[in-house]
């Protein structure tokens, strides 16, 4: 399996977990105060922006509609304000 396949593999994985860690919660703020799941949500989002570096130019540009950068940028936003 080539490694693209796996870091399109592994963000979908990390979308799933985002999909149901915050699915637990009745709204944003009680989601932004299970500080479980929101915190594992924020790994996987950095996960995410990870793994759209690992993504070839070509792949991206057949999928202009997707914002690649802006996804790219709020891994950096979540990973600086984690550390903080």
């Amino acid at each position: 399996m080539s490694n693209q396949i796996l870091a399109l593999l592994t963000i979908i994985e990390s979308i799933e977990k985002i999909q149901l860690y915050s699915s637990l919660s009745k709204d944003a703020e009680d989601f932004y105060h299970d500080s479980k799941s929101f915190d594992a949500s924020m790994i996987h989002f950095i996960n995410i922006g990870e793994m759209i570096g690992k993504l070839s130019d070509e792949l991206k540009n057949s999928y202009p509609e997707v914002p690649w950068r802006d996804i790219k940028d709020f891994r950096n936003l979540v990973s600086t304000t984690i550390l903080v």
